[in-house]
């Protein structure tokens, strides 16, 4: 935060930040929990993820065709992986260009957020076409998926490069 605090000093003429002023922010910054978290490196395959790990190298949303939130989740979901000690199967996350994206197992990871477990992961390499097919194709199994969210998973096969003939074996 400090980097930008000083980039925006210098696009606004203004004076530099002294050590002494730096410091001081630095130190707030610090004991208000905004420090910039380096994003862990995650080895491919199956593993435990701890929650901390999952929430500042993960990102849940950019690769997901269905839109839920944490309060969907019902709290016999929530008990049954608590019973388990997990999610019994794993959800899938995609390593694409340096970024690690989760592309199937939304529910299950929220459901782990509100238990308090590790996620059970795959983590795999792929493209990003690749990631998005898997991530529509099992959620288009999926009977709760509403219908506009179905809708947005064929615009986003076709966005990607998908033929209609190979679309339509989906539904």
């Amino acid at each position: 935060m400090i980097l930008m605090a000083k980039k925006i000093v210098k696009k606004t003429n203004k004076k530099p930040v002294k050590k002494k002023a730096a410091k001081k922010i630095e130190t707030k910054v610090k004991q208000s929990g905004l420090v910039e978290v380096e994003p862990k490196s995650l080895p491919f395959g199956n593993q435990q993820i701890p929650l901390d790990v999952f929430e500042t190298t993960i990102d849940i949303r950019s690769i997901q065709p269905r839109i839920l939130v944490i309060g969907d989740i019902d709290e016999e979901f929530v008990k049954s992986i608590e019973e388990h000690g997990g999610n019994f199967e794993p959800v899938i996350i995609a390593f694409i260009d340096g970024k690690y994206y989760l592309i199937s197992g939304l529910r299950r990871y929220f459901g782990c957020v509100l238990s308090g477990l590790p996620v059970n992961s795959d983590v795999r390499e792929m493209t990003e076409k690749d990631a998005w097919k898997i991530a529509i194709t099992s959620n288009l199994a999926r009977k709760d998926m509403s219908l506009y969210e179905e809708g947005m998973a064929y615009v986003k096969l076709r966005e990607i490069g998908e033929v209609q003939n190979d679309i339509a074996k989906l539904s």
